[in-house]
């Protein structure tokens, strides 16, 4: 409900907010454990698209990206969480609404850098990503066609080394789209 979603955004804030400025160790140690804790819970999909998604006034940059960042190792994490829920298209949408809002001053370009990488790691898993994702860039203003353009290789690439859930035959079909997609790159 409406009051339970702002209470976990109140609590969200506070503890990005001890996390990165908080003098006492355990406060840290505290704030990250429930940040880690809310990153593998259900509801943090919907937190962390609706914190995006806030209108102005803007939160504070730091829990902006955080929401973004949360977003990308939800997606990056093993098993069947994203396609399960069958959130990847309502996913898509709604980072994609965040690059273009998100693509300019003042907003910090880590945070476009992050909702990119979210982008990217999500047209790795989904079903018909690069496609997808390559069908929209088109209505992205430039900074974050570039953004994502510098991304999405670098996913085939860095997300080979850990426990992602990503099977080579994926890795491969990502790869092959992302090639397919080469000709279009010259038109943005």
């Amino acid at each position: 409900d409406a009051a339970e979603a702002s209470e976990v955004q109140a609590r969200l804030a506070a503890a990005v907010h001890a996390l990165n400025h908080d003098a006492r160790p355990e406060a840290r140690l505290a704030a990250n454990q429930w940040l880690l804790a809310l990153q593998r819970s259900p509801q943090a999909w919907a937190v962390a698209t609706s914190l995006l998604a806030t209108p102005d006034p803007l939160p504070p940059a730091d829990l902006l990206f955080f929401a973004a960042q949360m977003l990308r190792r939800k997606i990056q994490s093993p098993g069947p969480a994203l396609l399960g829920l069958g959130l990847a298209s309502q996913l898509l949408d709604a980072l994609l609404l965040a690059a273009r809002r998100f693509c300019a001053a003042p907003a910090p370009r880590q945070l476009l850098t992050q909702i990119c990488l979210a982008l990217a790691a999500l047209a790795l898993r989904a079903e018909g990503g690069v496609d997808g994702l390559f069908a929209r860039m088109p209505h992205l203003p430039p900074p974050a066609v570039l953004e994502l353009l510098t991304v999405l290789p670098e996913e085939a690439a860095q997300d080979q080394g850990g426990d992602t859930g990503v099977d080579a035959a994926a890795r491969c079909r990502f790869t092959r789209e992302l090639l397919a997609h080469a000709p279009s790159v010259l038109e943005f």
